[in-house]
């Protein structure tokens, strides 16, 4: 399973949680402890047992959202 997977199991309302998440990280450099985002990419470290760049993380959330409110598939 790659992180990406796990992103795409993620409901619209976790994404839009996310999104805002990323939005106020890019804006002040800080991304809460307590966003959607850090809990996923736990969730990702814990599910495949390996360390993995919160950007990567950020990267496959936001190629999920882009996948799917534009119904492009990647």
């Amino acid at each position: 399973m790659k992180t990406i997977t796990i992103a795409r199991q993620l409901t619209n309302k976790e994404l839009q949680s996310c999104f805002k998440d990323l939005t106020e990280w890019m804006k002040t450099g800080v991304l809460k402890e307590d966003s959607m985002v850090r809990a996923v990419h736990e969730y990702c470290e814990t599910k495949l047992d390996t360390d993995i760049d919160l950007r990567k993380t950020e990267h496959d959330i936001l190629c999920v959202i882009g996948e799917r409110f534009s119904e492009i598939d990647f």
